[in-house]
């Protein structure tokens, strides 16, 4: 696959996130918030998956991750796993470790952004 320049802009297109959910600030807060929340662990996972060379479970947790980067509008992020998602599939992750790094870079991208302009509420519920 085709090495793409990273995007000095914002790693999440609001606009896609607001298609699925509507203009309402504090929701779209929340859900950024869920979307850290809920996928660092999976991450997490993906990040081990690597290092095992483990590549029906890498290829299946970029699968997972890919889908909930669309629907955020996290477009390099999902990108990065469609093209980690082929090469895992092809069983190739010992000769291309790109793939896997770029991932979990543009994850961390989009997690420190949505932190940052996105800081969870003080009075948000522990969950």
């Amino acid at each position: 696959m085709e090495q793409k320049m990273p995007v000095a802009g914002p790693p999440v297109d609001l606009a896609v996130l607001r298609t699925w959910i509507g203009t309402n600030p504090r929701l779209l807060r929340d859900v950024l918030n869920d979307f850290v929340r809920i996928n660092q662990p999976i991450v997490d996972e993906l990040r081990a998956a690597g290092a095992q060379r483990a590549h029906a479970r890498v290829r299946e947790l970029a699968h997972k991750l890919r889908g909930s980067a669309a629907t955020a509008g996290a477009a390099d992020l999902g990108a990065s796993l469609a093209e980690l998602e082929v090469v895992a599939g092809d069983g190739a992750l010992e000769g291309r470790p790109r793939p896997l790094q770029r991932a979990l870079d543009d994850f961390e991208r989009v997690r420190a952004w949505i932190e940052r302009e996105f800081p969870p509420s003080p009075a948000a519920p522990a969950r």
